[in-house]
């Protein structure tokens, strides 16, 4: 196959060019050759096998005439042992060049397969390097990744601990705040106790007071019937004495009647101050059960905003208590979703 005279002169030039730089003691390689002259392997080998050749092939030297008299001399010896070497050097050169081109079909073929089977590594081998510059990129994106994934963890696990911590100082919030609901519990049910009590000292001053009053009422209008009467034995004795001067009979009837009427009044004299004595018995009480009535007003009202101010905290603590149930809700839901207390309780009723 004729080669490109180009490539013949490039691998030629690249030949020359190797084998100056190697001090002219070893011929080049045929890959590096290939490599600078940028050819392929076979035309490579085929220039360089011709290269080699000329770069061993020795001057021959110009053929001496037999000398006159040796020639004389020897001319049928000469004649015959000439003929006799050529004929033995021409045997020897037809099997030396049907061995050489024997020889140099199986060089060519065997330097055929060669250099494909170099083509075809150096494709397979760039093929590699691709996929290994390709693992490699993969590589370090997975170097990249896993450090990304690894303060990522550690991030996460620093915000586990914090929220760790944050969920048990909310416990323990929790756990005050639910000791202190407990404590206002208690204390609105002592104030309710005393409410309680309070309302029922009231309601008895209160029926008591109404009981006073009635009975001051019943005495006011005894009084009132005591003195009607005894303004009518006044009016009687006035009519008794009017009527003393006319009749002596009736003077003495009346004098009687006087006597009667005068002791009639001594009797309503001492009730009516009786009655007035009791009145201001039954005043005095009233008094008394107004001032009871007044203080029990006055300590129901000091229990009524002592409640109120207990009602207050209390729906404070029931607010926190609600917020914290939440964030614990928000960090810890229960199986159906619903925030739970920490004490594993319910919500507590008012």
């Amino acid at each position: 196959m004729e080669l490109n005279p180009e490539i013949r002169e490039r691998v030629i030039a690249a030949a020359n060019t190797l084998y100056e730089q190697g001090g002219r003691v070893d011929f080049p390689r045929v890959d590096d050759v290939r490599r600078m002259a940028k050819v392929n392997m076979n035309d490579a080998s085929i220039v360089m096998k011709d290269w080699r050749r000329q770069q061993t092939a020795t001057p021959s030297t110009a053929p001496i005439a037999v000398p006159d008299r040796l020639r004389l001399a020897h001319e049928t010896a000469l004649a015959q042992t000439w003929a006799e070497a050529q004929d033995i050097a021409n045997q020897a050169l037809h099997a030396a060049q049907a061995a050489w081109d024997l020889e140099r079909a199986e060089a060519d073929a065997v330097r055929a397969e060669l250099s494909a089977a170099f083509d075809g590594q150096a494709v397979e081998l760039e093929t590699v390097r691709g996929s290994v510059l390709t693992l490699e990129a993969q590589a370090t994106a997975s170097a990249t990744r896993l450090a990304e994934l690894t303060q990522s963890l550690t991030a996460m696990t620093e915000r586990a601990a914090t929220a760790e911590a944050r969920a048990v100082e909310i416990e323990r919030r929790a756990d005050d705040l639910r000791v202190e609901l407990d404590h206002a519990h208690e204390a609105r049910q002592r104030s309710d106790t005393e409410i309680t009590r309070l309302n029922s000292a009231l309601s008895a001053a209160q029926d008591a007071a109404k009981v006073a009053v009635a009975e001051l009422e019943t005495e006011r209008r005894k009084h009132v019937e005591s003195v009607a009467k005894l303004e009518g034995l006044a009016a009687d004795l006035a009519t008794a004495k009017a009527n003393a001067a006319s009749d002596r009979a009736l003077a003495v009837k009346a004098q009687a009647g006087l006597d009667a009427a005068n002791g009639k009044a001594g009797e309503l004299a001492q009730e009516a101050a009786n009655l007035r004595g009791r009145l201001d018995a039954i005043a005095a009480n009233a008094d008394l059960a107004q001032a009871a009535l007044d203080s029990a007003n006055a300590r129901a009202a000091e229990a009524t905003r002592e409640a109120a101010t207990l009602r207050g905290r209390l729906e404070a603590m029931e607010a926190n208590r609600a917020e914290l149930l939440q964030a614990l809700g928000g960090a810890q839901p229960g199986a159906d979703g619903s925030a739970k207390t920490p004490g594993g309780g319910g919500t507590r009723k008012r």
